[in-house]
This record gives structure tokens, sequence and C-alpha cells, in this order.
């Protein structure tokens, strides 16, 4: 169980907050670990809604590099295939593209 500090309270004492998870599962360090383990689970009995998931994580790193480059700002289109090039070019980047779920664009 890990202590996060939140700041000072009114009368000046240290207010911290006791992190945990109810499960009692441990977190993993990389969170590669978590969504390779995920896939791995959901990917088996529900892949279609899998692929939807990760199509949707897709789409936030695509709404990322708008926000992140300028040269992307309003186009949409440019932004998610740069993301394809790259998904093509460093597969091993992100642990959805090593299981082959690319972006449908930038081919």
């Amino acid at each position: 169980m890990s202590v996060q500090i939140r700041g000072e309270g009114a009368d000046g004492i240290v207010v911290a907050t006791k992190l945990g998870n109810a499960g009692g599962a441990r977190e993993p360090d990389d969170p590669a670990e978590g969504v390779r383990g995920w896939m791995n689970y959901y990917g088996r009995f529900y892949r279609s809604r899998c692929v939807q998931v990760l199509r949707h994580l897709h789409e936030a790193l695509g709404a990322w590099a708008r926000r992140k480059y300028r040269r992307f700002r309003r186009r949409e289109r440019a932004s998610m295939h740069w993301l394809g090039r790259i998904a093509r070019r460093e597969r091993t980047l992100f642990a959805h593209w090593a299981h082959g779920v690319l972006p449908d664009a930038g081919s």
C-alpha cells in the first residue's frame, strides 16, 4: 500500500491518503504489462469488443498528436495517418501494436 501526500490542511497538519487496491492484486510496474494482460484475457473471449476499445485508444493517441503538434491542430486524418505510419515502422512501441492491432490509416 502506498501513501500519497495531498498537502497541508487548514490546521497545518499534513493530510495523507492511503492508495491501495481492494482486490489485493499488485499494480504492474510497466503500464504495457497491464494492457498486455487485459488483451490476453479479453482478446481470447471477446475479441471484437477488445478491438473496439483499442480503436478508441488509437483515437485518443490521434487527439494527443493534434494537441502536441501544431501541424495536426485541425487535421484529424493527417494525425491518424501519421500515427499509422509510426505503428507500421515501430510495432513494439505500444503493447497492442505488438499484438497486431494497428491504426487503419497510414498504410
